[in-house]
């Protein structure tokens, strides 16, 4: 949450506004990102879904950026949402979680119907945001159950752009 909220100017919970994407410091961000893989000598990994919808410009700052897209079984996915609300507001009708635009317009509507409509809504805003990024794309369950496999296709995929980096661990 802070640090992507910081760094790109919009809460983690919403997709950017066009006056968003345009305000995002990208010189200042590529020095961040520089100083964490020097600090850390070697690729780093971030976990934002925010970051997805900025992965036009990202993938330009940097030739060797990979986005790993994870697709969970949509049922899988639902459930978590409705428990989220639950969690969160002692109620499943009670709007959590990400808001892409046009969420309030789906506040009438029943719990499942406003969950189906809202997977739906991300999924398509991040495969739009995605189209032209690289990406690996990975089932939620593989990355659960052979997570070493699934580096092993970000380390390929990272050899495609140019040298593998090593893996160590």
């Amino acid at each position: 949450g802070y640090f992507w909220t910081r760094v790109l100017g919009h809460p983690n919970v919403r997709a950017p506004t066009p006056a968003e994407r345009g305000a995002v410091d990208w010189t200042a961000l590529g020095r961040t990102f520089d100083a964490m893989t020097r600090a850390a000598r070697a690729p780093v990994v971030f976990k934002s879904f925010a970051f997805g919808f900025h992965a036009a410009r990202a993938g330009a700052l940097r030739e060797r950026l990979l986005f790993l897209r994870t697709r969970r079984d949509p049922v899988a996915t639902a459930r978590s949402i409705l428990r989220l609300r639950e969690g969160l507001a002692g109620d499943t009708a009670a709007w959590a979680g990400f808001r892409p635009s046009g969420w309030a317009d789906q506040r009438h509507g029943t719990s499942e119907e406003q969950v189906a409509w809202q997977m739906r809504a991300m999924d398509d805003g991040l495969d739009e945001a995605l189209r032209d990024a690289r990406v690996v794309e990975v089932d939620h369950a593989t990355l659960c159950d052979d997570p070493e496999g699934v580096l092993d296709e970000v380390q390929q995929a990272l050899g495609e752009l140019g040298p593998a980096p090593e893996r160590t661990g």
